[in-house]
């Protein structure tokens, strides 16, 4: 192989990611755009219930799908790079009904135990509405997970970034339009039962219905892809001459052990969010505020967390499209192009964080005012505060894949238990 293409093979991923990277941005702009309006629909306070029914959908994420494309596409990529095309389809098969079980399992949990876990544990009864709209998106978001670890281990993100896209935009439009309705019908409702709580929960509830009807338009949009595809995976699996083929049992197994550290490891930072809202909430009824006020300082944080997330999805990007390269290197033993895809997406990474957290430290205010139209003074003091974070989560998304790809497994793991210990301790 000439020292061109070699170059041009190893620095693939930078391309792929740059695709998924470019795809999470405009899917962010998207979601900015249309949280405007949502937000003068739903008002910080729906806002606010909004953020609780969201924090508790992601946490199931996590146990249900996040780790999912990660793992598929490890197994994927590993047994492909191997020349076990049939392995590579049968690991595939093996996870879609993992997801479908798991996912399936947790969705009801959420559903039939969301009263419980609104009241009891984030201290916000009324956000109850909203969980349950998201729950069925648990079993959907699981299943579009394995198809875009999939083809992710096969080389090409560009399925993820259009589904990317194509779920955000419908997102959008569902949102606006259910969270317009259910405000009406939240209106009946409050009058009816002397609540005027129940107009903002109503409206949270019908803007998370786009959420749900974005993952439909995703699912089936990979599903077709899948199926024009099969063709040519017929073909490969015909020209897979390997005699030896791997039991589900095994790869199961497989999936299990990539899996539970990933589980953890995100947990463990995303568990921060919920520990915040969850022991704010209480501790400001303990001092005898009560749910509309925390559901406005609430509100407030999401805004917060709306404009750290996008130089973050970038950082997931790069993070999602060098697992498969570094996997290859690694089991390829080249020792030099592994530390080169490091500093690659190391040094890509972080020209994007740090000119992020400084436009945020500076443009806090004007930021939230041009995109928000509500009083945000404690909204720009939070980004203020919490600008130089965006370089920390960034840099730890990327080194985390980096410790992923190269079987290093349990060191996320450690690292986020102590995050997570710290931040207790601050908070």
């Amino acid at each position: 192989m000439s020292s061109q293409n070699k170059t041009k093979k190893s620095n693939s991923f930078l391309v792929q990611g740059s695709v998924l990277a470019a795809a999470g941005i405009i899917s962010r702009i998207i979601g900015l755009v249309y949280r405007v309006p949502l937000l003068n629909l739903m008002t910080v306070k729906g806002q606010g219930f909004y953020e609780v029914a969201f924090q508790i959908y992601q946490i199931a994420l996590l146990l249900t799908s996040y780790s999912l494309p990660l793992a598929v596409s490890k197994m994927v990529s590993t047994r492909m790079a191997n020349g076990e095309k049939r392995n590579a389809y049968r690991a595939f098969k093996a996870a879609l009904l993992f997801a479908f079980i798991v996912g399936s399992a947790i969705a009801l949990i959420i559903f039939f135990g969301a009263d419980f876990i609104a009241t009891y544990i984030m201290s916000m009864s009324l956000s109850a509405y909203a969980l349950r709209v998201l729950a069925p998106c648990l079993v959907i978001v699981a299943l579009m997970g394995v198809m875009r670890g999939f083809f992710q281990g096969l080389g090409t993100m560009l399925p993820t970034a259009i589904t990317q896209i194509l779920e955000q935009l419908v997102n959008a439009v569902v949102s606006l339009i259910a969270a317009g309705a259910m405000l009406g019908y939240g209106e009946e409702m409050a009058k009816k039962e002397g609540n005027d709580l129940l107009t903002a929960a109503y409206a949270a509830a019908g803007g998370t219905m786009g959420t749900l009807a974005g993952a439909v338009i995703g699912l089936v949009f990979l599903v077709f892809l899948f199926y024009a595809y099969k063709g040519r995976l017929k073909r490969q699996l015909k020209s897979d001459d390997k005699a030896a083929q791997e039991s589900y049992r095994m790869i199961i197994k497989v999936m299990l052990l990539t899996i539970a550290p990933v589980i953890l490891s995100t947990s463990i930072y995303n568990l921060q969010s919920v520990l915040d809202n969850a022991i704010f909430s209480k501790i400001m009824t303990l001092q005898g505020s009560d749910q509309d006020e925390c559901a406005l300082l609430v509100g407030k944080i999401s805004q917060y967390n709306t404009l750290v997330a996008i130089p973050l999805a970038i950082a997931n990007a790069l993070a999602s499209s060098l697992i498969p390269s570094l996997v290859a290197a690694v089991q390829s033993r080249e020792r030099r192009r592994v530390h080169q895809k490091i500093f690659t997406v190391t040094r890509f990474t972080m020209l994007i964080a740090i000119p992020c957290a400084v436009g945020f430290f500076v443009l806090a205010r004007p930021i939230n005012d041009l995109l928000f139209h509500v009083n945000n003074e404690v909204q720009a003091m939070l980004l203020r505060i919490g600008a130089i974070s965006v370089v920390f989560f960034c840099l730890s998304t990327v080194t985390n894949a980096v410790l992923q790809g190269m079987n290093r497994m349990m060191k996320p793991v450690k690292n986020a238990a102590v995050s997570l210990a710290v931040h207790l301790i601050v908070l």
